[in-house]
C-alpha cells in the first residue's frame, strides 16, 4: 500500500510557480478574473488600492499604521518582498504564516481548473483568498505594475491612490508619461475617489483619470501639507493635523492621510493620525542599518527614486557619501546614477546574481571618467569596503535594486543572530 505524497511546503510551491507559467509577466485580467470568480467571495470590506511609479510602499505603510491606530483590522498586500515571501501578506498587523500560505495556494490550485496563471497572479489570488477567511475592516492593496491590467485590479477600489508618475517598466506600460499615467489610472472607478499625490504631474494625472469619471482629490488643490523646522502639517477641508516630521516621504504620508479620511470620515481621530504619521516606517526605504559609520539602505531603482534619495542625502549634511550600488540591466542605469554626480561620492559597484543583473563593469561605464570607483563580486563585499573606507562625518547608502538591499539585509540579519 503506497503512502500519500507529502504536501508541498511553501518553498515547494514558490519554486513550482516560478517555473510553471511560460512568462513572468502577462498583463490582462481575463484569466485571473476567471479563477477569482470560482475562488473569492463577492462581499468584502472597503478597499484602498495604491498605484504609482514610486512611493507605493510608503503610502501602504502609512495606511496600515493609520488603520492600526484607529483599531481597524486591515489586510495588506504588497510586492515584491525583500527577504521572505510572507512579507507580502499581512493580516491585522501580522505576517502570514507558511501554513496559511500553503493552504491558500492549495485553494487557488483547486479553483484554477487548468487555467494558466503567472507567479504574481497566482500569489495575488492566494492573498485575496486569505483575506476572505478573515473578519477584516479594510483591505490595502499595492499594485504590482501599472494598474489597469494588474491582477490586483480585479477588485474594485473604494478609494484609489496614484503616487507618482515617471519612466519605468516602459516595455509593458508605454514609453510616454501620458501612456504610463493612463495605465495607472486604470485602478479608478466611476464615482469613487482617487487621490493624486504627484505635484509635478498633477495636470497629467487629472487628465488621465478624467475618462474614468472618478472623483479626483489632488495634492495642492484638495489637500495640502508642509514640513518646516521638523514639523509636519496636513490640511484638507476642516481637518488640520500637526505632527513631528515623518520618517517616510511627507508627500506620501499626506496622500495616505487623504485616502484614509475619504474612506473613514466619521472615524478620523487626530491623536491616532498624529501617532501614525510619526511612527509609520517601511523596511528598505531609507532604513538605517548602522551607526558607525552611519549606513542606510533603500530599494530605489529608477531615476525619480534616485533623485529623491540624492536630495535627502544632501540634506543630511554629511561630508561625503559612499554609495554601494547593484542594479538590473533593464533599468535606466545612467538615469539612476546621474543625480549623484554633482555630489562626488565614492562608488562601490557590485555584481548581482541572476540573468537580469547588470555587471559592476556595466555600472562603471555609466559613470563619469573621473568618478572614484571600485568593483565587487557581491553587495556585501562592496559594503564591507565602504565601511572600512568611510571616515568621520561620512555616510554610506546601499541602493539600486531590491536584490541589492535584500543581500545586505540578509547578511546583517544573519550577523545579528550570530549566524
Amino acid at each position: 500500500m503506497s503512502m500519500p505524497a507529502p504536501s508541498r511546503t511553501l518553498d515547494d510551491w514558490l519554486a513550482l510557480l516560478e517555473k510553471r507559467h511560460p512568462v513572468a509577466i502577462e498583463l490582462g485580467l481575463e484569466r485571473v478574473a476567471d479563477v477569482a470568480g470560482r475562488l473569492l467571495k463577492s462581499e468584502r470590506p472597503p478597499v484602498i488600492t495604491v498605484a504609482g511609479t514610486n512611493g507605493k510602499g510608503s503610502v501602504v505603510a502609512t495606511l496600515k499604521t493609520l488603520a492600526r491606530k484607529h483599531g481597524l483590522r486591515a489586510g495588506v498586500y504588497t510586492s515584491p518582498h525583500i527577504l521572505h515571501f510572507n512579507e507580502r501578506i499581512e493580516i491585522d498587523g501580522r505576517i502570514a504564516s507558511d501554513a496559511e500560505l500553503v493552504h491558500a495556494f492549495e485553494a487557488v490550485e483547486a479553483a484554477r481548473a487548468g487555467v494558466s496563471l503567472t507567479y504574481f497572479e497566482f500569489t495575488t489570488l492566494a492573498a485575496f483568498w486569505l483575506f476572505d477567511q478573515q473578519a477584516l475592516d479594510l483591505l490595502i492593496l499595492e499594485v504590482g505594475m501599472g494598474g489597469r491590467l494588474d491582477a490586483v485590479n480585479i477588485i474594485d477600489a473604494d478609494v484609489a491612490v496614484i503616487t507618482t508618475i515617471d519612466f519605468d517598466h516602459m516595455a509593458f506600460l508605454g514609453d510616454t508619461l501620458e501612456a504610463i499615467a493612463s495605465e495607472k489610472a486604470g485602478i479608478c472607478r466611476a464615482g469613487k475617489p482617487v487621490v493624486l499625490a504627484d505635484p509635478e504631474r498633477r495636470e497629467l494625472l487629472l487628465s488621465a483619470v478624467q475618462p474614468h469619471d472618478a472623483k479626483a482629490y489632488a495634492i495642492g488643490l484638495d489637500y495640502q501639507f508642509t514640513v518646516n523646522d521638523g514639523q509636519f502639517r496636513f490640511s484638507a477641508g476642516a481637518f488640520d493635523l500637526r505632527a513631528a516630521a515623518p520618517t517616510l516621504g511627507a508627500d506620501l504620508v499626506a496622500a495616505a492621510l487623504m485616502a484614509f479620511r475619504l474612506l473613514f470620515p466619521q472615524q478620523l481621530d487626530t491623536d491616532a493620525c498624529r501617532q501614525a504619521v510619526e511612527q509609520a516606517a517601511l523596511a528598505g526605504r531609507w532604513q538605517q542599518i548602522g551607526q558607525n559609520p552611519p549606513c542606510w539602505v533603500d530599494i530605489g531603482h529608477n531615476p525619480q527614486a534616485s533623485k529623491r534619495l540624492a536630495e535627502r542625502a544632501k540634506a543630511a549634511g554629511f561630508l561625503r557619501w559612499h554609495l554601494v550600488v547593484g542594479m538590473l540591466a533593464d533599468k535606466d542605469i545612467v538615469g539612476v546614477l546621474k543625480p549623484w554626480f554633482g555630489m562626488q561620492p565614492v562608488w562601490y559597484l557590485s555584481n548581482l546574481s541572476g540573468s537580469r543583473a547588470a555587471s559592476a563593469k556595466q555600472l562603471q561605464a555609466a559613470l563619469p571618467s573621473d568618478a572614484e570607483t571600485q568593483q565587487f563580486a557581491t553587495p556585501n563585499e562592496a559594503l564591507q569596503a565602504a565601511k572600512a573606507a568611510a571616515a568621520a562625518g561620512e555616510a554610506i547608502l546601499v541602493f539600486g535594486s531590491f536584490l541589492t538591499v535584500a543581500a545586505v539585509l540578509d547578511q546583517e540579519s544573519s550577523f545579528n543572530k550570530g549566524g
